[in-house]
């Protein structure tokens, strides 16, 4: 582990703890399962997007949900991420093929250094995009509809 992908990697970490501060004692538990079982991406597990995918601009979630449900050599992640340009971290979703992040959004426009985040099968990914007509995130309905309600 680099020193930078220590020190992102941390910061996205400590970022989520201090929000797991704040919310409701119901919303802790989404944040302990995040901080639990989330999956970390450095920068040697970012990849080239390839050139036959296009996008549209800050709309990470419909980029990466288009994405997997067109090509199922694709997962679907959502999370946060930290740049070298802003040191903070943001939510977002991306892909990921082979092990490597496939970030069709930040892409060539901002020098991303760590991803953190939980994979969203396309199955749950397709049921919500009927279900709501739109494209969001999903990441915390995720939890509440299939984690939390599971162990009920």
């Amino acid at each position: 582990m680099t020193e930078m992908h220590r020190k992102c990697f941390k910061m996205i970490k400590s970022y989520l703890k201090q929000i797991r501060k704040i919310v409701m004692p119901n919303q802790k538990e989404f944040y302990d399962w995040v901080l639990k079982n989330g999956k970390s991406f450095k920068e040697n597990q970012i990849s080239k997007i390839p050139e036959n995918i296009s996008n549209r601009q800050k709309q990470c979630y419909y980029n990466s949900q288009m994405l997997v449900l067109s090509n199922d050599k694709f997962d679907y992640y959502e999370g946060w991420y930290v740049t070298e340009e802003i040191g903070i971290p943001f939510e977002h979703s991306w892909n990921v093929s082979n092990g490597k992040v496939i970030d069709v959004t930040a892409f060539k426009r901002f020098n991303v250094r760590e991803y953190f985040g939980i994979k969203i099968p396309i199955e749950y990914v397709r049921k919500m995009l009927l279900k709501t007509g739109y494209s969001d995130g999903f990441l915390g309905r995720y939890y509440y509809d299939e984690i939390k309600n599971a162990k009920l």
